[in-house]
């Protein structure tokens, strides 16, 4: 890595934890003089709300969403997520916002993004749950904690 990052990337989803990493986020871009990267991944999850992939039947039920009303849905929660981040931002002066909207796994989307920028620092809000599926498959913070070429910071 770099001496200081090119970038501090925020991995966003409108939670409580993700939340609380937003400040300390836009503190850390700005204090390096970087850009503060908000991204929002639509989950695979969301547009398969039966499950039907974790049963072999890839795509099936998106097949039942019209695609209109689904980019409508997906752009509508993208900027209600963006937009609860800018409103913690306001007070951070100076700072270079940039949203990207990604489709899919978060972990494998986030992970693919941070692997196309030059020296990424992640900061990254702590869900706090501990569901069966994450101690099977593991959070979206382990994943890239272990799995980024990258410093990532989690904040609890």
């Amino acid at each position: 890595m770099t001496s200081h990052p090119s970038a501090v990337v925020l991995p966003i989803d409108g939670s409580d934890g993700a939340l609380r990493a937003v400040e300390a986020a836009g503190v850390l871009a700005q204090q390096f003089g970087v850009e503060l990267q908000l991204v929002y991944v639509f989950s695979h999850e969301a547009v398969d709300p039966f499950g039907l992939n974790a049963l072999g039947q890839t795509g099936k039920s998106a097949d039942f969403i019209d695609p209109d009303l689904l980019a409508q849905i997906q752009q509508e929660k993208a900027t209600a997520v963006f937009r609860q981040a800018e409103a913690r931002l306001e007070a951070i002066s100076g700072l270079s916002v940039v949203e990207v909207t990604l489709k899919g796994d978060p972990a494998t989307q986030l992970l693919d993004y941070l692997a196309q920028q030059a020296a990424p620092w992640v900061v990254m809000g702590r869900q706090g749950k501990s569901t069966l599926k994450e101690i099977f498959i593991g959070s979206v913070s382990q994943k890239l904690i272990h799995r980024a070429g990258c410093p990532v910071t989690l904040i609890n």
